[in-house]
């Protein structure tokens, strides 16, 4: 082998060599940068951690629309034969003792004083089943999944479900139903949900969610508390749109990835 040949291939060998040693390099900083303990970075701020932190996740984009009421719907879903009171922002029902606000044609606000039956709502499992099939009469329970239910005294009783995305599982964050009840059935029902969800192309993600969870030292409410759980959902914040007057008006929009993270308290904050 000639000297020009050697030469070159010295070259090749030293480039290769340096590109192996700052691969290496970056990943064993990369490592000691993604491993960091965050306990003590948190308990500085006088917030606890006792919670597992998710992985990185990447997923589809979603377009999520609001599911939007007309009086006719609301009617036929609730009433027989209700007085009706409307205005641009609202629409009040009133029947008996039953009454309903329809907020912006998407926010359902209900009220009522259920009879007493020969059914008894006894256990938090009658109040899922009642509350379920409250919600399956009127159309309202797709892609419902229980999020927390509580009892009081006097058998009351409060069930609340939130939306998933159907593929991910994912919750849709502002998509609910929290449905109040007594022995004798359903006392009230707050109810908001998506009713069209698209896949648009791309992706989007979370790539370093501890660092990101760093973001809640800001946050007040966090304060003096501790962090039970951290997960992922889809976050829908009409008040990030540019240029909106009045961001109650918004039917549809973006969802960006957060992280949901839930006090000892029950006050979730999402960081986007």
């Amino acid at each position: 082998m000639d000297w020009k040949k050697a030469k070159t291939l010295m070259i090749y060998v030293f480039i290769f060599i340096d590109l192996f040693l700052l691969s290496f390099i970056y990943i064993r900083n990369k490592d000691r940068v993604d491993n960091f303990d965050i306990d003590p970075i948190l308990e500085n701020h006088d917030i606890k951690i006792d919670a597992e932190i998710p992985k990185s996740i990447t997923t589809d984009i979603l377009e999520l629309n609001y599911k939007v009421f007309t009086d006719d719907e609301i009617m036929y879903k609730f009433f027989d034969s209700p007085l009706v009171k409307s205005t641009p922002e609202s629409s009040t029902f009133k029947e008996g003792d039953k009454s309903l606000i329809l907020l912006n044609n998407k926010q359902i606000i209900y009220v009522d004083k259920p009879e007493k039956t020969d059914t008894k709502i006894e256990t938090q499992e009658d109040a899922v089943d009642f509350a379920l099939e409250f919600l399956k009469e009127r159309g309202l329970d797709f892609n419902l999944k229980v999020q927390r239910i509580s009892e009081a005294d006097g058998k009351l009783y409060t069930v609340e479900f939130e939306e998933v995305e159907p593929e991910s599982g994912l919750f849709l964050e502002d998509a609910f139903a929290i449905v109040y009840l007594n022995e004798n059935g359903i006392t009230g029902l707050k109810y908001q949900a998506f009713s069209g969800i698209n896949k648009l192309d791309g992706k989007i993600s979370i790539r370093d969610p501890k660092r990101k969870l760093l973001k809640i030292i800001r946050d007040p409410l966090a304060k003096g508390r501790t962090i039970v759980d951290v997960s992922v959902n889809y976050y829908f914040n009409p008040s990030n749109l540019p240029s909106v007057e009045n961001i109650d008006k918004i039917t549809s929009g973006l969802a960006n990835l957060a992280l949901r993270v839930t006090l000892d308290n029950g006050a979730i904050i999402q960081i986007d």
